[in-house]
């Protein structure tokens, strides 16, 4: 009995650790600290205020390897969308209509009034609102139709869910056949909601051969986001293009 009970003690006792890690994990994504900073990563040479460089070639790496994949008429999902970076671009790549997504309200609240061109030290090239759409969604209790992407991007999400697993499932269900996925991650699990069991550091052992082909894959790549007090925080990112099939 006594074994049974310490059992059930610890159980408890991570039930009350991950919820309290959640609610940092949430917390966190809603603050004005994280909005500048990822401003300035993904925005960072366009502005003229504090310009920060050392991400620009992780997002160029994503827009040079997605803009193969991307033709006229296309639906496009972008997963995670932060502030709007990948998504603007990849609506300049042609008559596509682009749709940005993110848990966070703050993030998305940002990226509807820079589209309205609200923030002009951001000299970022200008974009038309008519081809590109941001709302708040919850990706993995999503109200997107089944089938309705011809190509999804996902950014540093795969280890931001409480379950990966479900996530690839979620955006195999969004893609049309033949649809592309573009999925990058740097599996920093730290402050992940995720449970351990899908804690991988390999992203391809979710992508079964007999649904999806695996198009590309490149380890290694380079992601600085900055941080508090003036430093940075380097991670090396897993990219994976794969198809539906």
């Amino acid at each position: 009995m006594e074994k049974i009970s310490n059992f059930q003690n610890q159980a408890r006792i991570m039930k009350i650790f991950q919820k309290i890690k959640n609610i940092i994990f949430k917390e966190r994504y809603e603050s004005k600290n994280l909005l500048d900073n990822y401003i300035r990563s993904q925005y960072g040479p366009f502005l003229s205020e504090r310009p920060f460089h050392s991400t620009e070639s992780f997002y160029k790496k994503i827009l040079i390897e997605a803009k193969p994949y991307i033709k006229d008429g296309m639906k496009i999902l972008d997963v995670g969308c932060a502030t709007g970076r990948i998504s603007f671009e990849l609506a300049s790549m042609g008559n596509v209509h682009c749709i940005g997504i993110d848990l966070s309200k703050k993030f998305i609240d940002f990226t509807n009034k820079f589209k309205k061109g609200l923030f002009p030290h951001i000299n970022f090239f200008k974009q038309t609102s008519k081809n590109i759409d941001f709302f708040v969604d919850d990706i993995l209790n999503t109200n997107l139709e089944k089938n309705s992407f011809d190509f999804i991007v996902c950014v540093n999400i795969f280890d931001r869910v409480k379950n990966p697993l479900k996530l690839i499932d979620v955006l195999y269900f969004l893609l049309k056949n033949y649809g592309v996925l573009l999925i990058v991650s740097p599996y920093d699990w730290a402050l992940s909601p995720a449970l351990k069991k899908y804690q991988s550091n390999d992203m391809k052992q979710f992508f079964p051969k007999d649904i999806w082909i695996l198009e590309k894959e490149v380890k290694n790549l380079s992601y600085i986001i900055p941080i508090q007090n003036k430093k940075e925080r380097t991670y090396n990112c897993h990219m994976l293009i794969v198809r539906k099939i």
